[in-house]
């Protein structure tokens, strides 16, 4: 909710950047208290382990990674103040949280696979509605950007547990290292893909997004299908 400090202070001065600044550093003091065995990191030998939690979260990464930067931008292209804006981003964000609870006991109960891939399908046709203009201004384009966050946050979470599935207690410190740093590498290359597919007052950043996602789910059903990861998705 953190988005919604927009409205407190001006966005051209440091005030804001300075409360994100002292933030951030105090969440980071409880980490670096919290004693954590060391293990090695090897994002080679994770892979053929969990493909899909490897590709799965570095594309959700990297979609997430080019919703945060150009969001505004798209925004602000629409003729929406600071104050819309924000609300946008923070409706995106209370959403998506919302949405996890209810899909990660969904995955538990079916095929976590199957749910994985719809919520992806959902992600891209929802995408494809923003970047078609869909929805008009105000309430509709507020409800589909929410919709839009309640399908793809979740996917970061869904594909982790999908790894986690099955692997003994002593791989998932590992395991948890090399599926945060996948979506690391994704959130650091997608604003910046992000920004080649934006052209003059076009938010192409959307279709990125769009294709990402969708390689992302061709991706699991193809791995899916060669390797029987219907065993492993429960």
């Amino acid at each position: 909710m953190a988005s919604l400090l927009a409205v407190l202070s001006d966005t051209a001065g440091p005030t804001l950047f300075l409360v994100v600044a002292v933030l951030i550093c105090l969440a980071i003091v409880p980490i670096s208290l919290t004693p954590t065995p060391a293990a090695p990191l090897d994002l080679r030998r994770l892979y053929p382990i969990l493909p899909m939690g490897i590709v799965g979260c570095f594309a959700s990464g990297m979609a997430e990674g080019a919703f945060w930067a150009p969001g505004p931008v798209f925004a602000q292209g629409r003729d929406m103040i600071t104050s819309e804006i924000a609300l946008l981003m923070a409706a995106f964000v209370f959403c998506g949280m919302l949405s996890q609870w209810p899909l990660g006991w969904l995955s538990d109960k079916i095929d976590r696979c199957l749910v994985i891939g719809t919520v992806s399908c959902g992600t891209v046709i929802s995408g494809l509605a923003i970047w078609f203009h869909m929805a008009p201004p105000g309430l509709p384009t507020l409800m589909l950007a929410a919709l839009h966050g309640a399908l793809m946050i979740p996917i970061y979470a869904l594909c982790i547990s999908h790894a986690n599935d099955g692997l003994p207690n002593a791989q998932m410190v590992e395991t948890s290292g090399g599926l945060i740093l996948g979506f690391s590498i994704g959130a650091t290359i997608g604003p910046a893909a992000a920004s080649l597919f934006t052209r003059g007052d076009r938010e192409g950043w959307f279709q990125g997004r769009c294709d990402n996602r969708a390689f992302c789910d061709h991706h699991e059903r193809w791995r899916s299908n060669r390797r029987q990861f219907q065993d492993r998705c429960r």
